[in-house]
């Protein structure tokens, strides 16, 4: 079966999305009607003291996965207990149904975004971990700002989990103390909702502002306004990076030069470890933007990536008289590269490929993609599925003998997993290197990774 087009990929992604709503949406209703008793408005909105403290306090701790907004659930608690201990059991359902989210989260970012973060944006990494406290405080406080997206946030950002459990409680007391206030009040309902939002802005403010004076007196030098800058920065610079190629320093004669090819959703700010580490052992080192999404962030189609490195390495060589590259690959940038090399004719032009975490058996993470609208415009994740047609299309094809291909995996990688970072061509010899302490992104960093990489390079 050929890879799906356009539109049949429009249609199976869209029809996956559905489905799982209409799930969710089932299961929520049967669960919200099986608690009330029929009458889901009533058991939320109504004063009819339904709940006893021990089931509140497990309803609002599977909040979000009742969709279920975390504003109701103060309303419910002061209906049922009253405005102080409505209050406090709210807080704690709050903190409860936010740690479930984090804790979520946090595992995926342990794998995939903490690394991720580090290498593409290192300031907003210190950012991060300077100013957890402030940040924490100041967006849970901002009234406008969803509550279980920022629990799901601070878990992929890696925020320090006891830090962001105290603030949460803290915040959504307060916050539940004063829905609890008006709803017991005899304000009219649109009374109630000017009266709540100012108040929350109020505080928000000041808090701001002490945070801001508490900043400028106290922490010149971790000054939270100067690293919010400093990441803005880097952001728009990543963003606006050009297309244009990127020559670490002249060539030499004596060895081809190295072209440095970057993974899914990564930009080419990922590879500045790894070019100053090849750099240093006497490499020359290539490399550019692939483009993607915001042209930074690299999502495109494997084939048409392949067609970009082609036109670029070719307008390269006449400029430079070159007559040979090694290639050395991360993630989907090997994929990019083996279509190059056996399907445009590029290993007349290649010496070695060295792939790193590569998923030429297809990635079963990239299901979780298919099944969001980042589908609907990301061909690759189609593309990276596990017997997708241009994963067959490779392993269709035979190695030629002048190409060396080194293929550098791991056990401990949650993206491409063991042998699945292992070329297994129609026919030709390809070399297997293990190194099953490192995990995907890892790759990237590692100085026992530049180490291997650079013998392999220096292998005849």
């Amino acid at each position: 079966m050929e890879e799906p087009k356009r539109f049949l990929r429009i249609g199976v992604s869209l029809g996956i999305q559905a489905l799982i709503i209409t799930i969710l949406v089932v299961v929520v209703l049967s669960v919200w009607r099986r608690i009330c008793g029929g009458a889901v408005l009533d058991c939320l909105i109504a004063d009819n003291r339904a709940l006893s403290l021990p089931n509140f306090l497990a309803l609002a701790s599977i909040r979000p996965l009742l969709f279920t907004p975390v504003s109701l659930t103060y309303v419910v608690g002061a209906q049922n207990f009253g405005i102080w201990l409505g209050a406090i059991s709210s807080a704690v359902g709050a903190t409860l149904s936010s740690l479930l989210l984090y804790m979520s989260a946090r595992a995926i970012s342990e794998h995939v975004i903490k690394g991720w973060l580090r290498r593409n944006f290192p300031n907003a990494h210190k950012l991060i971990k300077a100013q957890h406290i402030k940040i924490i405080l100041l967006l849970r406080l901002f009234p406008l700002l969803y509550f279980d997206l920022c629990s799901l946030l601070f878990g992929l950002l890696f925020f320090r989990r006891w830090q962001f459990i105290a603030i949460t409680f803290i915040c959504s007391f307060i916050e539940a103390l004063l829905v609890g206030w008006l709803v017991m009040s005899d304000l009219l309902l649109w009374q109630k909702v000017i009266t709540t939002l100012g108040v929350t802005f109020a505080m928000w403010l000041a808090v701001l502002v002490y945070v801001v004076v508490a900043d400028f007196i106290f922490s010149r030098r971790v000054s939270l306004f100067k690293q919010v800058v400093a990441s803005y920065r880097e952001v728009i610079d990543e963003l606006h990076e050009n297309n244009e190629i990127v020559i670490r320093k002249g060539f030499s004669s004596d060895k081809p030069p190295i072209l440095l090819l970057y993974g899914f959703f990564s930009s080419r700010s990922c590879l500045a470890t790894l070019e100053r580490m090849l750099t240093n052992r006497g490499h020359d080192v290539i490399c550019f933007n692939l483009g993607g999404l915001f042209g930074a962030f690299f999502t495109e189609s494997i084939i048409s990536s392949a067609e970009t490195v082609d036109k670029k390495l070719k307008l390269l060589f006449e400029q430079h008289d070159l007559q040979r590259i090694n290639i050395v690959a991360h993630s989907k940038g090997g994929l990019v590269a083996l279509w190059w090399l056996l399907k445009m004719g590029g290993s007349k032009y290649c010496s070695k490929l060295i792939t790193m975490a590569t998923p030429f058996c297809g990635s079963r993470l990239t299901y979780i993609g298919i099944a969001t609208p980042f589908a609907l415009y990301w061909h690759d994740l189609w593309q990276m599925r596990p017997n997708s047609y241009l994963l067959r299309q490779l392993r269709d094809c035979s190695l030629p003998d002048a190409l060396q291909m080194h293929c550098v995996y791991s056990i401990q990688d949650a993206v491409t997993r063991g042998r699945g970072g292992v070329f297994t061509p129609k026919a030709g010899k390809v070399s297997e290197v293990p190194m099953h302490h490192v995990k995907h992104l890892e790759f990237l960093f590692r100085h026992d990774v530049g180490d291997v990489v650079s013998v392999l390079l220096g292998q005849d």
